[in-house]
């Protein structure tokens, strides 16, 4: 999808100042915005969710892109999980045979908003999180706090790294270095701290596996 994107803002070039200028004229395109949510509910089964956190930091920038992933995925996971609620336990768990899947609807039963922020920070495919706690009876509102604060990390860190390289592209080399740098321990940090919440969280009520 990220390529996609470059070849078409920038004329099939992918030469970085060209790419840059194109970038600058076609975000302000009104029916950009609209079309970056259909994709996203239409690709994300295929892409996971960071290439959308990505290509909007690319897009719109840092702030604006920041906005519009989190908005969309937002969005997006919230009629994932209301297809999962109205298709029921049993259809999803026929669909989703993922034993990783099988624990995450355990511990979102179990664990409520604090369970989901957690879970989203995890390498688990998007779309099925979405279903699962859908077809789990997890309540609505603590899906949507969880989800809401879960989404905001990836979407951050994603956007303001595809924004610094795309101000490298544009000449501010050394501060998209620091940034990007930056970004990438942000990452792991995060990836690293969730999994030991979620190893705490489970142990604290006895469902480590």
């Amino acid at each position: 999808m990220i390529l996609a994107v470059a070849s078409v803002v920038s004329g099939g070039s992918f030469e970085p100042q060209a790419l840059v200028a194109r970038l600058g004229r076609v975000r302000e395109e009104g029916w950009l915005v609209p079309l970056y949510f259909v994709l996203f509910g239409a690709t994300s089964v295929l892409a996971p969710a960071f290439v959308f956190f990505v290509t909007a930091g690319a897009l719109w920038g840092f702030w604006p892109g920041c906005a519009v992933g989190w908005l969309a995925a937002n969005g997006w996971a919230q009629v994932h999980f209301m297809l999962g609620r109205g298709l029921g336990r049993s259809r999803v768990a026929r669909w989703l045979a993922d034993d990783r899947l099988s624990r995450v609807r355990h511990e979102l039963e179990e664990g409520g908003a604090l369970a989901v922020i957690v879970v989203r920070q995890l390498p688990l495919p998007f779309v099925g999180v979405n279903l699962v706690a859908g077809a789990s009876p997890l309540k609505w509102t603590r899906w949507s706090v969880g989800n809401a604060a879960g989404l905001l990390p990836a979407a951050t860190v994603y956007a303001w790294s595809a924004a610094s390289i795309v101000a490298g592209a544009d000449g501010a080399r050394g501060e998209a270095a620091v940034q990007v740098g930056v970004a990438a321990l942000a990452l792991v940090t995060l990836g690293v701290g969730s999994r030991l919440a979620w190893r705490g969280v489970r142990r604290a009520r006895g469902t480590i596996r």
